[in-house]
């Protein structure tokens, strides 16, 4: 079991095999997520999966009264938590045609947006209606300083890596699959939150039943 596994599971972050190649082989072995089980126990943490092949992550042990907590807010907050990258998602989807279903391994190329968008003024105000959600987004800045600040926030945000510096090249990590999940869960769950807005202040409006983990 490699040291930096457990890092970057305690980090929070979600290891597949783009992101993470050589801790995701690590945790290909049966024995090895024994381990790390073992060793998560004491923290009341297991080691989850997005799906059978997706990326590895660490996640409660028990969906308890904090955790539910947790995920009405999150859904409260939707707008400012998720939107941003779902926009900038769409936004992709739309300007690179041959992006297909945005999974991971796939791969983006800023210039290929830049070229799109340069084209297209329904997709560059698309592109500029996420000024003030991207960091260091400036709308006073050139297209591709603008593209270039859309993908570094994907980035930071774990769902690209950049795999070819010069020509501005990334590839989607297993973390989409678990945004697509996110995605899913919040809109089932939509009118439950929208309740939760309506009636602040009252704790019984679910049940810990209710919620569970957006992903398995």
């Amino acid at each position: 079991m490699r040291r930096k596994t457990l890092e970057a599971l305690l980090a929070g972050e979600f290891i597949c095999s783009i992101a993470y190649p050589l801790e995701y082989e690590d945790l290909q072995d049966e024995q090895v997520r024994e381990a790390v089980s073992r060793w998560l126990e004491p923290l009341e943490r297991r080691l989850a999966r997005v799906n059978d092949n997706g990326a590895f992550y660490m996640a409660p042990d028990l969906i308890g009264t904090d955790e539910v907590r947790q995920v009405r807010e999150e859904m409260r907050a939707y707008r400012d938590i998720y939107a941003p990258a779902f926009m900038a998602l769409d936004l992709i989807r739309q300007a690179d045609p041959d992006s297909g279903a945005l999974e991971p391994g796939e791969y983006v190329q800023a210039s290929r947006l830049e070229t799109s968008l340069g084209t297209n003024p329904v997709l560059e105000m698309q592109l500029n209606s996420l000024a003030g959600s991207v960091r260091r987004f400036v709308m006073k800045n050139s297209m591709r300083d603008r593209i270039d600040a859309v993908l570094d926030h994907l980035t930071a945000e774990g769902f690209l890596v950049q795999v070819e510096k010069d020509r501005a090249n990334y590839r989607f990590t297993g973390r989409i699959e678990h945004l697509w999940a996110v995605a899913e869960f919040i809109e089932q769950h939509e009118p439950i939150a929208k309740e939760a807005d309506t009636k602040s202040g009252q704790d019984d409006l679910l049940d810990d039943g209710d919620l569970g983990e957006p992903t398995p």
